[in-house]
Order: structure tokens, then C-alpha cells, then sequence
């Protein structure tokens, strides 16, 4: 089982937003899915001031994080980590998707 995800800044909206899914063998699951959490972090693991919670999937099992105007937590030029973190089954399932800012 692995957790999965997008991060995707747009410049010419100035919009960020994330989406992450589940997979078991290569496909997304759709059932039996808990809420997810998000928190960024900078490269050195300092916390930001982008978190979510309480994330739902839809019927795709994919979970559509809140979209983001004008963030003002993230930097042209600089490497960020997101955590996601959801429970499957009653297991924790996590994952730091790594990203790099290039085009504000």
C-alpha cells in the first residue's frame, strides 16, 4: 500500500492545491478510506502555516485538498516537504511528498 500525491502551484492564477490518493497494486482505492491530513514543511523540517484536516475522498477515492489563492507560504526558488497522513484498515499511512517552487 502506498500513499500517493500532486502538489501544483499555478503562476498565472497564483493558486496552490494537492491531490493524493491511495494505491494497492498499482490501483486507487476507493473504500474503506479515512481522512487525510497535510502539513508543510521547509527542506531543513521547520512547520508552515499550510495545514488541513479532515480531508474526504470522493468517488474516484481521490482526496482534493482545499485550493489555495495567493499563498503567501511558499517562495520562488525554495524545496518544501508535505506530509500526508491517513489510516487504512486501522493501520497509518503516510508519505512526504517533496517539492521545489520555480515559477512565482
Amino acid at each position: 500500500m502506498e500513499l500517493k500525491g500532486f502538489v501544483h502551484y499555478d503562476c498565472a492564477t497564483d493558486k496552490f492545491d494537492v491531490v493524493a490518493w491511495l494505491e494497492d497494486s498499482g490501483k486507487i482505492l476507493k473504500v474503506g478510506l479515512s481522512t487525510m491530513t497535510a502539513q508543510l514543511y521547509d527542506k531543513d523540517g521547520n512547520s508552515l502555516s499550510y495545514t488541513e484536516s479532515g480531508v474526504t475522498p470522493d468517488a474516484l477515492g481521490l482526496f482534493n485538498f482545499t485550493e489555495v489563492d495567493n499563498p503567501d507560504f511558499i517562495e520562488n526558488g525554495k524545496t518544501y516537504l508535505l506530509r500526508l497522513e491517513t489510516t487504512f484498515a486501522a493501520s497509518e499511512v503516510s508519505t512526504f511528498l517533496p517539492f521545489r517552487i520555480t515559477n512565482i
